[in-house]
């Protein structure tokens, strides 16, 4: 009786495991067991609202709604309050705010419309990982320092062109990725590892820009640093500047080297393969 006992319990177990890795693919599916839907899967729906139902998903962790036809999110929908990762890239937002939920880590809102992001940021003060990738920022307000946990933030390919002193708050923030906006500088001594800054408007390296713990700029494609004299002489910083599609001279390029001594430049994509193979670094910020 003991052992039969043992084996039941031992195949509950195993079956609430296999329910905790279950993708669930439809609204209707999801329904039938709504206590064990953990991850939610409704990309590619033509959605143009949120199905009302995935409110009573009281277990649901992981949410995907990208690639939709969604032209609002706000208050008024209440996600449930275990939702870790929420992606809605892809679809029509211009606008967002949502409810309050305090395990949310991952929010990706890259490829939409959004031109002011402006959440009450305490609503997600716990998230990690904040995509804004492609949409119609053109600034990023000062409350985005209350997001204290933050540590990675993609803002590529808007329209940005000065960023808020608050970002030095944000201690944990390990990578930001700003590739082809409108900047021509930076908070001085942000605490990022790594900070992509290609395909903007940037016509100097100050000695403000190669903070001690920047491991990795990337300034590839800021055509204005044409002039070695707007390059400070930095001995001290030591991590690696992407300097491609510059055109740089053989001798400017001894000349740089010379006044960034300690640092590594890559000048070209042959060079920044060679890194690649020889270090092995990845800036790659996993959040669970």
């Amino acid at each position: 009786m003991k052992t039969l006992l043992t084996l039941t319990f031992f195949l509950l177990a195993l079956n609430c495991f296999a329910q905790k890795d279950k993708i669930y693919k439809s609204i209707d599916e999801a329904k039938q067991n709504s206590k064990m839907v953990f991850e939610l899967d409704l990309s590619e729906k033509n959605l143009i609202e949120i199905p009302k139902e995935i409110e009573g998903f009281k277990n649901l962790k992981k949410l995907n709604l990208s690639q939709n036809n969604l032209s609002k999110v706000d208050e008024s929908f209440k996600f449930p309050k275990s939702l870790e990762v929420l992606n809605l890239n892809a679809n029509n937002l211009s606008d967002f705010s949502i409810c309050k939920l305090p395990n949310l880590k991952v929010l990706q809102l890259n490829f939409n419309k959004i031109s002011k992001f402006n959440p009450k940021i305490e609503n997600i003060v716990n998230v990690e990982y904040l995509g804004l990738m492609e949409n119609s920022l053109n600034e990023l307000l000062p409350t985005i320092g209350k997001l204290s946990k933050l540590r990675e933030l993609q803002l590529d390919k808007n329209q940005i062109s000065e960023l808020p002193q608050e970002l030095n708050t944000i201690k944990t923030l390990e990578k930001i990725t700003l590739s082809a906006n409108k900047l021509s500088q930076i908070p001085e001594n942000l605490t990022v590892k790594y900070i992509d800054l290609s395909l903007n408007y940037f016509d100097k390296i100050s000695t403000s820009l190669l903070n001690k713990n920047l491991l990795y700029i990337l300034l590839s494609g800021n055509r204005n640093i044409i002039s070695l004299n707007n390059i400070e002489a930095n001995n001290e910083y030591s991590g690696v500047i992407d300097l491609r599609y510059i055109d740089f001279k053989y001798e400017e390029k001894k000349l740089l080297n010379e006044k960034l001594k300690n640092a590594t430049i890559i000048f070209n994509n042959d060079e920044l393969q060679m890194y690649k193979i020889k270090n092995g670094q990845s800036f790659e910020i996993k959040v669970n």
